[in-house]
């Protein structure tokens, strides 16, 4: 079950609010430059959410409490493609220009390795291929 902020905050990652009819929504704010930029990504933690924005240059791992207030972030050099949270450890692993970067709970950097060559390729020529292929 979500809670309130995390059924909000989700909502607005979506870019339109709206509650279960069970839910009263008592507050509700847009995810942007408060945040570090615009979310790509989101995940559930113990008693939050996690989020991955895109800034003009760079990316940043935001983490909101309960109640939707930063709790954390960590910047990241580049694009941000992705993220993942492991629901047992509530480490968070995040995809982008930096690698693969693992973060703690409380977003300390557990590790980080970059992509080898042919990865990082092939993720420019797919992303270069879905931008230029035309829309249905």
């Amino acid at each position: 079950m979500l809670s309130i902020a995390s059924a909000v905050t989700v909502a607005a990652f979506a870019g339109v609010a709206h509650a279960a009819p069970e839910l009263d929504v008592l507050a509700s704010a847009a995810l942007g430059d408060d945040l570090g930029g615009r979310p790509v990504a989101v995940g559930l933690v113990e008693g939050g959410v996690v989020l991955a924005s895109q800034g003009p240059q760079d990316g940043s791992v935001v983490r909101l409490d309960g109640f939707g207030a930063p709790a954390g972030a960590a910047p990241l050099a580049g694009r941000v493609d992705d993220l993942a949270v492991d629901r047992r450890t509530g480490d968070i692993a995040v995809i982008g220009d930096a690698g693969l970067t693992v973060f703690g709970p409380d977003l300390d950097v557990l590790w980080q390795r970059p992509l080898p060559p042919a990865a990082r390729a092939s993720r420019c020529a797919g992303l270069t291929s879905a931008s230029a292929a035309p829309s249905q």
